[in-house]
């Protein structure tokens, strides 16, 4: 076995290479779902989270579709708290992806029924769903790329020393644990995306030139 590498350890959100994903607000958005397909959520909790998912939904859309100005109801208040003024109508989507705007203040411009049929919870879910939408997409691809790569194998001969970028930690942790793939080299913590995207290249242009000779 390889050392180190089935070992147990921590992933601290803070660390984590796709910690956008791994917010700690949308945590039953990601899991609930899994865990009432494998029978670890029961049936009335999956319809008040149904629920939850469906006006998190709604209030997307309704930012998506609504577009503010400066006669919206309630918009002196929002100009008020934020300091925004428009010279056109914007979309209400523009509004809440701007850094100075927070979920309290996307409250003052809800129509009555929508915000009696949401709370806080889920308010700011949609806010910073979609306040975070280009990362959270970003990251996304990062995690599909990260995952094709799982399975390459590091060949046992690799020389990470001779590998121009990583850090010297890090070229020390995979010269020690010496993972047998990418997807090992992954779990090491400490491991970035970066590091594991230069041994991904690295790797790539040696089978290359092996290619070449062969």
């Amino acid at each position: 076995m390889t050392k180190g590498v089935d070992e147990p350890y921590r992933m601290f959100t803070s660390r984590a290479e796709l910690r956008l994903l791994l917010r700690h607000d949308n945590a039953d958005m990601r899991l609930t779902e899994i865990g009432y397909r494998i029978g670890m959520i029961s049936k009335e909790r999956y319809i008040e989270f149904s629920k939850k998912r469906e006006n998190i939904e709604t209030l997307k859309r309704y930012f998506l579709n609504t577009k503010v100005k400066n006669e919206t109801p309630g918009f002196e208040r929002f100009s008020e708290a934020t300091g925004i003024r428009l010279s056109e109508p914007t979309l209400l989507a523009k509004l809440v992806c701007r850094p100075e705007v927070e979920a309290e203040h996307v409250a003052i411009l809800l129509p009555d029924a929508l915000r009696e049929r949401t709370n806080w919870e889920e308010l700011r879910v949609a806010v910073n769903d979609l306040k975070y939408a280009g990362y959270i997409e970003s990251q996304h691809q990062l995690a599909e790329k990260l995952e094709r790569m799982e399975t390459r194998v590091i060949p046992e001969d690799l020389d990470f020393e001779q590998i121009s970028g990583l850090s010297r930690e890090i070229r020390e942790k995979l010269t020690r644990i010496r993972p047998r793939t990418l997807g090992q080299a992954r779990r090491i913590p400490g491991m970035t995306p970066a590091a594991l995207t230069l041994l991904n290249i690295h790797l790539e242009l040696r089978s290359r030139r092996e290619r070449a000779r062969a």
